[in-house]
């Protein structure tokens, strides 16, 4: 595997950290019955937001930016697990509805 595959693998997981995390974000409208106000809704995806940083930021030091081999393989198989978990979410479609005209 050549430098740009194993950074094209790296990069990817990125994008499954942030699939990941919107599922998470549906989770959490799906438990509150997808009925919120606008503020609650934008403290949800604040913390969402918080969390793919935190997650990715993490991912980038343990993995050493993809270069720790037996790590990125630890991470992969973290994500994949994570997500498997949460398929339910993985199309739930929600609709943000504001008071404002």
């Amino acid at each position: 595997m050549d430098k740009n595959d194993i950074l094209l693998q790296h990069e990817q997981l990125h994008f499954d950290i942030m699939e990941l995390t919107i599922r998470k974000l549906r989770k959490r409208v799906y438990e509150l019955d997808g009925i919120l106000s606008e503020t609650r809704f934008q403290e949800i995806i604040n913390l969402a937001e918080s969390e793919f940083n935190l997650q990715s930021d993490n991912y980038d030091k343990e993995t050493l930016f993809g270069t720790d081999i037996k790590q990125q393989l630890f991470w992969e198989n973290k994500i994949a697990r994570e997500l498997k978990e949460l398929e339910k979410y993985k199309l739930s479609k929600f609709i943000c509805v504001s008071g404002k005209k």
